[in-house]
């Protein structure tokens, strides 16, 4: 047990941090979508003026990141979206809610195991020497999607949707779909990309943190 608890804490820390990336971006920066529909035309895209585009689209991501039952009424009984844009977006409520799910779980876990760890005395030498092989392997891991994505970014995202949904209502027509000519491909490549740099400077801090750790305990075993 000794030897398998730094690495589950360690991945849930990259859970954690991964699902916290996305959980900024996506959520926590309305300029960034203020942003996004000028860099696309969405005015003229969508024939509405922004501030319209700005107040639909807070009101869809207050629908997908909270519980909250009126914020829940405020989208389901919004007249913007057609049914077809409305019943996508509930499977991707759905998969936002299993992610802050995972996050609180990984978070209480971790609370959890590190209060085991306290209990049994693992120092922290031993954190650090996982933190330092996990984040490696992940990143691995995740290099190799983003290339496959920055490659051809409309392949991954064909992918994704049929990974994780299993219906095609996340196929919209531009020509009737409000919400596609709101977030067209071009801002899921640039979302996608400011997720990748987020997570990779949140995680790479706590990276070379543990690597000091790790090079300076070798260095005092030498010496």
């Amino acid at each position: 047990m000794k030897k398998i608890l730094p690495f589950l804490c360690a991945t849930f820390v990259i859970v954690i941090v991964f699902l916290s990336s996305f959980d900024i971006v996506a959520f926590r920066d309305m300029d960034y979508y203020d942003y996004e529909f000028d860099k696309n035309n969405c005015e003229m895209t969508t024939g509405f003026d922004k501030d319209t585009l700005k107040r639909e689209m807070e009101i869809l991501i207050n629908y997908m990141k909270t519980g909250n039952v009126e914020e829940i009424k405020k989208f389901e009984n919004s007249s913007f979206f057609n049914e077809r844009e409305k019943a996508h977006m509930k499977d991707v409520r759905g998969i936002v809610r299993s992610a802050v799910f995972i996050r609180r779980f990984c978070f209480i876990g971790l609370i959890i195991l590190l209060c085991v760890g306290l209990f049994n005395n693992i120092k922290y030498e031993k954190y650090a020497k996982a933190f330092v092989v996990v984040f490696s392997t992940f990143w691995v891991l995740f290099l190799i999607i983003a290339a496959s994505a920055a490659i051809n970014f409309n392949k991954a995202f064909v992918i994704f949707h049929k990974i994780f949904f299993n219906n095609d209502l996340w196929l919209l027509d531009p020509a009737e779909s409000k919400l596609i000519n709101m977030v067209p491909e071009s801002f899921f490549s640039d979302t996608f990309l400011r997720i990748c740099i987020v997570f990779f400077v949140i995680s790479g801090i706590i990276f070379v943190y543990n690597l000091f750790v790790v090079k300076r305990l070798k260095k005092v075993q030498r010496g």
